[in-house]
Parts: structure tokens; sequence; C-alpha cells
């Protein structure tokens, strides 16, 4: 374990109802795994202090279907899923230590994300670490549009305490001035799978992938 000035806690949303899929996505098959399992062990490719995995809707049957080795992994149940990602992040800076904190923020939906672009996010903002105390913010950004992962660094805890409904860490990102936009080559920051529809174009691509 890292000291609180050094850590770096990997936090995945994961919690959501499906709503728009109809079931839980989070275990929706892809590849030869399912689509939470991708994604965490995507991010366990990085060196984080802790992987924190925020689930809520259907949680026992997701740690019954998901099984990480890494020690540095650990579940989080959010029961207030229903209140949204703000809820979920809440519920996992409780479980990270010391204060300003830093972390990178995932999505549990986005499995075609490039361990690349997570490795470059998180250079980025731990360079930054050693060289200032300001909040700041580190995203990847495609053709324009900035997408997941988002690099929160020198966050102070209490600012999360204002965070509410469905809008994640948005009220902290438009307080936040030192912005570092990266430009990456990776469709997998704004691929995200909401929809039947979604899922069904991510295994065609994944397929075509693997031919």
């Amino acid at each position: 374990m890292g000291t609180s000035e050094t850590s770096i806690y990997a936090i995945i949303l994961a919690a959501g109802t499906s709503s728009r899929m109809g079931k839980p996505k989070q275990l929706l098959s892809f590849g030869n795994k399912n689509l939470l399992d991708t994604v965490i062990r995507l991010v366990s490719s990085v060196d984080f202090t802790e992987i924190l995995a925020v689930i809520g809707w259907e949680a026992e049957a997701i740690q019954k279907e998901i099984t990480i080795g890494d020690p540095r992994f650990q579940w989080v149940i959010n029961p207030n899923f229903e209140k949204g990602q703000s809820a979920s992040l809440h519920k996992a800076i409780e479980h990270t230590a010391g204060t300003p904190i830093n972390v990178i923020i995932f999505l549990g939906d986005l499995p075609f994300l490039k361990s690349e672009t997570i490795q470059t996010v998180f250079n980025v903002g731990k360079k930054k670490l050693q060289s200032i105390r300001d909040p700041f913010v580190v995203r990847p950004k495609l053709k324009g549009k900035v997408g997941h992962p988002v690099f929160l660094g020198n966050i102070e805890r209490g600012w999360f305490d204002q965070l509410q409904g469905d809008q994640g860490a948005k009220l902290i990102l438009k307080q936040i001035h030192d912005r570092t936009e990266v430009e990456v080559l990776d469709e997998g920051i704004l691929f995200d799978i909401d929809t039947p529809e979604d899922y069904e174009k991510a295994v065609t691509l994944l397929n075509e992938k693997h031919k």
C-alpha cells in the first residue's frame, strides 16, 4: 500500500439496473468472459493501489459469477444504487484512505478500452501529482470527444459529498481548472453498452477482432 500522497485508486462504477438492457449487463457474455469481468481485468493491468468495483443491483449474482484473485481488488456494495452514479462514487470513496485523494473512474460497460489508454492516463496523472498540489483532471480524447476513464487528482474528500443523482463526478469536474486532455487512438473510450443494439454491435465488433 502506497502513502496517501501517492495512492491512486481505480473505481469501476457498475451498480446500475441495466434498465435499457432488460437484464444485468454486467454479466452479459463477452468473449470467454462477461462484460464486467473484462473491464476489471483491463483495469488490473495497471499499477493501481487498489481497485474498487461498485455493484448494487444483482450484487450477489455478480459476485458469484465473477472471481478476481488480484489482492488489490475488492467489491464495494452500494445499497442505494437507485440514486445513481453519485451514490456509487460516495460509497467507493469511503473505501479510500487519506486526503486529498487520487482516483481514476471507469464505467463497467466500456469493455473496448485499450490497456495502453488506461496506462497513458495513469502515467500523465501520476506525473502531475509529482509537480502540483492543486486539483486536476486528466481525460482521454478521440476526434474532439472526451471519454473515460477520468483521472481526478488532488481532490479533497469533502468534494465528493456534494454529488447527487446520476451526474457522477460532473459537479467536481466543473470546479477544476487544470484539465489535461490526452489524444488517444482508442474508440473504446466512448463505446459504452446500454441497449440490446449496443450489445449486438459490441459482440459483432469483438468477433471481427478475433478473426
